[in-house]
């Protein structure tokens, strides 16, 4: 049997030359731009557009919209919450879905354009997934109430915020005429607002497993993180801490891409993404005590193994070589700098144990 992915090269970049690189075809990750005309945006959110500066410029520096989970002294104390004080509840108010005759009209237009920009349109077929309809933050203490959605409620509106809609308007122009210059709050806007949960992950050796995403994918030809889903729904959620709601989450869908649940993972930052009107992303490190040849052993295993060679480009992982070939995507630039952060703390030097491999970061 031929294994679908040889044997990963040895020579994949290491975390502390990724960190170091100066990657000059990347925009800074927070600065303005100059505003686009109408004819340029694109159906889909783009790495290089600048809508999420010139719409959002109002929720500028983002206090609100961002969250970190790390002990800290590098950015402003009004971002830290300890996981330990957060909490997480199923919100009991009726969830979220468009009325069937738009969410039909959207959906099919969303095809459409899916399939216009090369990219593998939507079926039918759906599944749950978690929404974030609030979050409550009381002093120290937090609490994250959540609720079923759906995935195609997702592509029919947070995927799409500039398709046109049958009144001839995008979602980004009709929640800036209600909302103006600022994201809307969580749970307000006729968004599926799903949980997208993004993971960097480092081998022993203090390898970063950086993967080139194909162009069916979401952040197409780009260097991603390791791995990036959706957060899927349970039927058994209740109330539970941060942690547990982290592990019933994360573990599954790891062994399904790539087939092994050998990883420690942390949280470092719960972000909205302005891009796609607010929706809530997670972004988590994680470190695997495996050598790269075990790694590939397990996701050529791994069940969801053919969704992975659709969304990665053959074997291609960045390495010293290639990796200023292609741009990061925006999630892998969020998420490294969130790394970066967490790596100047006592907290991130003890979740990597030694400083051995990541001298000078």
């Amino acid at each position: 049997m031929v294994s679908f992915f040889p044997l990963f090269s040895p020579s994949i970049i290491t975390l502390n030359v990724y960190l170091n690189i100066s990657f000059k075809s990347d925009r800074p990750l927070f600065t303005s731009y100059p505003s686009l005309k109408e004819e340029d945006l694109s159906f889909f959110y783009k790495e290089e557009s600048a809508i999420e500066v010139t719409t959002y410029g109002a929720d500028r520096p983002k206090y609100s919209q961002v969250l970190c989970f790390f002990e800290h002294h590098t950015i402003d104390d009004r971002l830290y919450v300890d996981p330990k004080d957060i909490k997480v509840l199923v919100e009991k108010e009726v969830p979220f879905y468009l009325p069937e005759h738009q969410f039909n009209d959207l959906f099919e237009r969303a095809k459409a354009a899916f399939a216009a920009e090369g990219r593998r349109p939507p079926t039918k077929e759906n599944r749950a997934l978690i929404r974030i309809n609030r979050i409550m933050r009381d002093k120290n203490q937090m609490t994250i109430l959540i609720q079923p959605n759906d995935y195609n409620t997702q592509v029919a509106t947070n995927l799409v915020m500039d398709m046109k809609h049958w009144d001839g308007k995008t979602w980004r122009q009709k929640l800036q005429e209600q909302y103006g210059f600022r994201l809307p709050p969580l749970g307000e806007a006729p968004l599926a607002d799903s949980l997208g949960v993004s993971l960097i992950l480092v081998t022993k050796n203090g390898q970063a497993v950086l993967p080139l995403r194909s162009s069916l994918a979401v952040w197409g030809d780009q260097w991603g993180c390791t791995s990036s889903f959706a957060a899927g729904w349970k039927q058994e959620f209740r109330e539970m801490s941060f942690k547990e709601f982290l592990d019933k989450i994360v573990p599954l869908h790891l062994l399904l891409e790539i087939g092994t649940t050998e990883i420690e993972f942390t949280p470092l930052a719960l972000c909205r993404e302005w891009l796609r009107g607010g929706k809530p992303q997670l972004l988590l490190v994680g470190l695997c005590d495996l050598t790269l040849d075990q790694l590939n052993s397990y996701i050529d295993r791994a069940p969801h193994r053919d969704e992975i060679k659709k969304k990665w480009t053959g074997r291609v992982l960045m390495t010293e070589r290639n990796a200023k070939q292609h741009v990061l995507s925006q999630e892998l630039k969020v998420n490294t700098e969130y790394m970066r952060r967490f790596l100047q703390t006592s907290n991130g030097k003890d979740f990597f144990g030694t400083s051995r491999l990541l001298p000078g970061v």
